[in-house]
């Protein structure tokens, strides 16, 4: 891809033909981040990313291609893949794409982000275990967050975002969504992947609910802290649209 040999903050160091030569290659020399198409012989994008998730999970995976089909993505986010670009949005994203995969963040376009999270929205709930909340679930991220009191925890809200700090896995960010639709009879309006910024659910439910408790069950969460905006720091009483922040498994 000629815009990645134009970047100096980006090295190439190897390109394939085909996926059993691009799992090869990316093998012998630890690549940080292999952008591979989806359809290719021998082996497709999704083989190459499940035989790179189970033998380097350190190499992340960006699947480039021209499906919009919403079982590719959810194929691909399910084999590792930390990113899906459409060829026609690659060229201008791919070197911004690869700056955020490798630090451990997912990039998903939210225009195929919504295809696939409208699907899994209509689909059949699946059985969610929901273990008792752990008493470090409440351990602050940072000077930003802050640490859930008992009388937040139970507060009824009708709409909330929920922000997910990467690193991340896919299927972490797919489950919890699925969690949220179908356990808690509520609805994922859209999925707003940043390129520099987290993950973000922005939900809101059919009638009020202790969503930071539910939420803290939810048993790939490890820590859940509320989370402020530079405009309402100032006034800690002022909760304004209720934001948690996420440390997921």
């Amino acid at each position: 891809m000629a815009v990645l040999a134009d970047d100096p903050s980006i090295a190439v160091i190897e390109e394939a033909s085909d996926g059993e030569e691009a799992v090869r290659k990316a093998l012998a020399l630890q690549s940080d981040v292999l952008v591979s198409d989806l359809h290719m012989p021998i082996m497709d994008g999704h083989e190459v990313t499940r035989h790179l998730r189970e033998k380097a999970p350190g190499i992340k995976v960006i699947i480039n291609t021209i499906s919009e089909n919403e079982s590719d993505l959810e194929t691909a986010l399910k084999s590792g893949a930390r990113g899906y670009l459409l060829k026609e949005d690659a060229q201008e994203l791919v070197v911004e794409a690869i700056r955020y995969v490798h630090p451990g963040g997912i990039l998903v376009l939210p225009s195929m982000a919504e295809k696939l999270y409208v699907e899994r929205s209509q689909s059949t709930p699946t059985e969610t275990a929901m273990p008792e909340l752990e008493d470090d679930a409440l351990a602050d991220e940072d000077s930003d967050t802050f640490r859930l009191s008992e009388l937040e925890m139970d507060m009824l809200v009708g709409e909330a975002e929920l922000i997910i700090t990467p690193p991340v896995e896919p299927t972490a960010v797919l489950n919890l969504h699925d969690w949220l639709t179908h356990e808690l009879e509520g609805k994922v309006d859209e999925v707003v992947p940043s390129l520099v910024g987290d993950t973000l659910l922005s939900v809101s439910f059919e009638e009020p609910v202790s969503l930071a408790r539910m939420v803290a069950n939810h048993p790939l969460v490890r820590a859940v802290a509320k989370e402020f905006s530079p405009i309402s720091r100032d006034n800690p009483t002022h909760i304004g649209l209720f934001r948690l922040r996420l440390d997921m498994a």
